[in-house]
Formats: structure tokens, C-alpha cells, sequence
């Protein structure tokens, strides 16, 4: 078991436009080496069915340097319930991956 904590936060700064932002601790193996995670983005609604987002994001270990990665992507509402989003990024330190592509999709299940 790798016990931490994460503090998630979300601030709306216009009908269109919201910032969310989170920290946190992580604690692994037997040694206790913790992991600082961060993570800030922006996100855009074109429409009450599409958003663009950017994000910066990292994991800061004591001793070694930062994998930091900045990405985009957009987000489709399909149904009420059902979300489809693709990102792009790429590492801007050297431990960070060059090239960071993904596809997922969102599930809210009604009550």
C-alpha cells in the first residue's frame, strides 16, 4: 500500500472559462520516498458540448530533477453522460516523456 494525499481545486473565472489546479504527497516502497505531484490547466467551452484545455503538470522526487510536461487537448460531450477526449503533450525537462498522446473517454452513471 502507497498511502498520499491529493488537495483538488477548481475555480470557474467565466461562463466560458475555468481554472483547475491540484497538489499533492505520495509515499512509496518500503523506504517512504515521497513524491510531490502538481498540475494547473486552463480549460475553454466553445459550447455546451465541446472544451479545449491546457495543462502543466509534474512530480518533483527529493534528489532528482522534475519530469514536467505541458499538454492540450479537447473534450466532446457525446450524451448527458458520456464524454470523449484526446490530448497531446509534450516533456519540457529531460526525465519527462518527449511525445505524450492520449484518447479516453468519461462514463457518469445516473442514479
Amino acid at each position: 500500500m502507497e498511502p498520499g494525499f491529493t488537495f483538488a481545486f477548481a475555480n470557474e473565472l467565466s461562463d466560458r472559462f475555468g481554472l483547475g489546479y491540484n497538489m499533492g504527497v505520495n509515499w512509496s516502497g518500503d523506504n517512504l520516498q515521497y513524491h510531490f505531484g502538481y498540475t494547473i490547466a486552463l480549460s475553454y467551452s466553445i459550447s455546451d458540448k465541446i472544451g479545449i484545455y491546457g495543462e502543466f503538470f509534474g512530480q518533483s522526487t527529493p534528489g532528482e530533477e522534475a519530469p514536467n510536461t505541458i499538454d492540450g487537448g479537447v473534450t466532446v460531450l457525446l450524451w448527458p453522460n458520456f464524454q470523449l477526449d484526446a490530448t497531446v503533450g509534450y516533456g519540457v525537462s529531460e526525465p519527462a516523456r518527449d511525445l505524450l498522446l492520449g484518447f479516453g473517454f468519461s462514463w457518469r452513471i445516473p442514479e
